[in-house]
């Protein structure tokens, strides 16, 4: 089985790994029921976001995205780069 650690967002569907979603979608739905249940909002001392504050979190959190696929770029290339050379050194 071939590793998806290197694998565009892009090409790779997200159902390919079904866990991986499951937990998203788990950890959203925490996230939100921590913000959003008012007994559950005083035990963590949390506060409801407002449209502005989650615009907020995902205009900071996309950068991060794009950073990651440009960096899996990069390692796609050294990768074939060494596969290469290991193929030529046989």
């Amino acid at each position: 089985m071939r590793s998806l650690k290197n694998q565009s967002l892009l090409v790779t569907p997200p159902w390919s790994n079904i866990w991986v979603g499951l937990a998203v979608v788990m950890s959203l739905l925490l996230h939100c029921l921590i913000l959003y249940i008012p007994v559950l909002a005083d035990i963590f001392s949390t506060a409801p976001l407002n449209w502005g504050e989650w615009s907020a979190v995902f205009y900071i959190s996309f950068p991060v995205i794009l950073f990651d696929e440009i960096l899996k770029v990069f390692s796609r290339q050294i990768s074939a780069r060494h596969a290469l050379e290991a193929k030529k050194n046989r």
